[in-house]
């Protein structure tokens, strides 16, 4: 059975099933909450980019006064979790991506709406890059995550008993490259290195890394089944 490092923690990687694959948690990231204050009466369109930036909204925000807005996900799972505070409709790309949303936002022509963002501190700028009546408020942060796993990924490096690693976003491409400083470069360059998606791919070619390969879809479910088809 082959080793894949996955950039969660064991708790998101529980329902993930494979027969193929030993799966390594390595959480090289966690998140706080921001202070925020907005009013939402102001905008028409809230556009959330991550189930996280759903959760740290709504930890101040009642989701009653939101419930006459068009709401837009940026994928299923974000859609899910916006459901799950009684949002009853939300719009979704068809492309899981910033580009997708771009997409979107020119199919139904919201160029003239005000369109509220909450997102991380840093984040994608695409979406406010191309349209100027998006407006961004940060809920929540990244920060560097030591992994209680370390040593024992650490040894797995170095002992060449690691086959694949998938990152999940570029704050963990950075960390990890921190983290384990000069050696980080030989050890993805000595494997299978696994993007989520796009950004995160750009992430590792700004680093030398070329990805094994860019997935079809974010979703951590049929990355492994488009893994286990290349085996």
């Amino acid at each position: 059975m082959r080793n894949l490092v996955i950039t969660k923690n064991k708790n998101e990687l529980k329902d993930l099933e494979t027969d193929k694959f030993n799966i390594i948690p390595f959480q090289l990231i966690k998140t706080v909450p921001l202070d925020f204050s907005v009013d939402t009466s102001q905008f028409e369109i809230i556009i959330f980019t991550s189930s996280r930036s759903v959760s740290y909204f709504f930890k101040k925000v009642e989701p009653k006064l939101i419930k006459d807005k068009i709401i837009i996900a940026v994928g299923e799972k974000t859609k899910q979790k916006v459901l799950s505070y009684n949002i009853s409709e939300v719009l979704t790309p068809e492309i899981e991506s910033s580009e997708g949303l771009v997409k979107l936002i020119n199919r139904y022509k919201f160029y003239d709406k005000k369109i509220l963002m909450p997102r991380a501190e840093k984040g994608i700028d695409t979406l406010p890059s191309t349209f100027k009546n998006i407006f961004l408020i940060p809920v929540y942060k990244t920060i560097l995550n030591i992994p209680e796993n370390i040593d024992y990924v650490k040894k797995l490096f170095n002992d060449k008993k690691i086959d694949y690693i998938l990152f999940t976003s570029p704050s963990n491409v950075e960390n990890f490259l921190k983290i384990f400083k000069e050696r980080s470069l030989d050890y993805l360059k000595e494997i299978e290195v696994i993007p989520i998606g796009k950004t995160t791919a750009s992430a590792l070619l700004k680093n030398n890394i070329k990805p094994f390969f860019i997935p079809k879809k974010p979703s951590l479910k049929k990355i492994l089944q488009e893994l286990e088809s290349k085996l």
